[in-house]
Order: C-alpha cells, then structure tokens, then sequence
C-alpha cells in the first residue's frame, strides 16, 4: 500500500501496525479530510462538494456538503492492506 501525499497534519497521523498471525505484517492508515477552502463553483454562485480518498484499489466517499464553496467535512476513513 502506498499513500503519496504529505499534510501538514502529519503528526496526527495514525498508522497501526500489527503483526498477523502465519501471514504477513497488516497496515492501517485513518486519513481525516477536514475542510476544503475558496472551492470552485460549479453551479450558479456554488457547488456540492465531496471528496473521494483513494488508497490502493480501496475507496471512500466524504458526504456531500450542499451550496458551499468553503466546506467542512471532518470525515474518517480507515484503510488495512
């Protein structure tokens, strides 16, 4: 699994690793999407948006956030190899 982005909310990263048993080591990754600043508008005067996190094939989806240009999502996701 590789992740190619650096935040500068690193520190509050959270990445788990536990040993299994008979098989190789299983990562976690818990990437937070906290906000989103001066969007784009996409409709007249706004925009819903939404973030999707890829890692690996995996894939998460925030909740959209209707007629905002400045959202808040504050959403977790976990990812395990």
């Amino acid at each position: 699994m590789s992740v190619g982005y650096s935040s500068p909310f690193a520190q509050n990263a959270q990445t788990n690793v536990k040993p299994s048993t008979g098989g190789p080591e299983t990562m976690a990754i818990r990437l937070t999407v906290v906000s989103g600043k001066q969007l784009k508008a996409m409709d007249i005067r706004s925009s819903d948006p939404y973030v999707i996190v890829s890692v690996g094939i995996e894939q998460r989806k925030t909740k959209t956030v209707m007629k905002n240009l400045n959202p808040t999502w504050g959403d977790s996701f976990e990812f395990y190899n």
